[in-house]
């Protein structure tokens, strides 16, 4: 834990949700994906006392205020084993697999990443109103790279930003940061049904009959 004050920053590092104040945290990223207090408490819960490598992580909940105690940045991010090919094309990713499939972790890699495997969305909270978030966002990049030399791990990963944001790009890039598109996200809209039937009934006569001889035929 690490709550203090730097350079008329107060800085709190916490390696669990169950620190932070439920209410504090939701208003500034419960929005912003399955990672509200509850979600991230659930994370926790899940991926830790497991016997693989892979589905133990070590978290750690970042809150930067002001002087005057206002919030500047929020964000979390997770120390975890991940494949160096996770964003490659698909040829690529499967090749490596075959492999995988003698050596379970041929190249796969400690990092600390924004954000986790599981949650995906905007994982920064940022005030670019105040003068002060670029070095809220400097104090950060140090703190994740104190991570990384305690744990080992072989890079940082900031993620999920938005592609339109000049500002934060360029200096992103000129900390050192390598811009990396990510996959599309799948989003399925007009969700207005309660019940399978009532999504049945949206489905065009081919979807149906699809549904239920590929689908329902399987569901006890």
């Amino acid at each position: 834990k690490k709550s203090n004050s730097i350079l008329g920053l107060h800085v709190q590092h916490e390696t669990t949700i169950q620190a932070l104040d439920k209410t504090l945290w939701d208003d500034l990223l419960g929005d912003n994906g399955t990672f509200d207090w509850e979600g991230c408490r659930f994370l926790e819960e899940t991926f830790c006392d497991n016997p693989e490598p892979e589905n133990n992580w070590n978290f750690h909940y970042l809150i930067i205020k002001d002087e005057n105690k206002k919030p500047i940045l929020a964000t979390f991010f997770t120390e975890l084993l991940c494949k160096d090919d996770m964003v490659s094309p698909a040829n690529v990713s499967k090749q490596i697999e075959e492999i995988r499939k003698k050596d379970k972790y041929y190249l796969s890699s400690k990092v600390v990443m924004m954000g986790s495997l599981l949650s995906e969305g905007t994982h920064l909270y940022i005030d670019k109103s105040s003068p002060d978030w670029k070095k809220a966002m400097l104090e950060m990049i140090h703190m994740m790279n104190v991570v990384k030399q305690k744990c080992e791990a072989n890079m940082i990963q900031l993620r999920d930003f938005d592609t339109d944001d000049v500002e934060m790009r360029d200096f992103l890039i000129k900390e050192g940061f390598i811009k990396v598109e990510m996959p599309d996200t799948h989003i399925i809209e007009n969700l207005g049904w309660d019940s399978p039937e009532s999504y049945i009934q949206r489905l065009s006569v081919n979807a149906r009959r699809n549904l239920r001889k590929s689908v329902l035929v399987n569901v006890n």
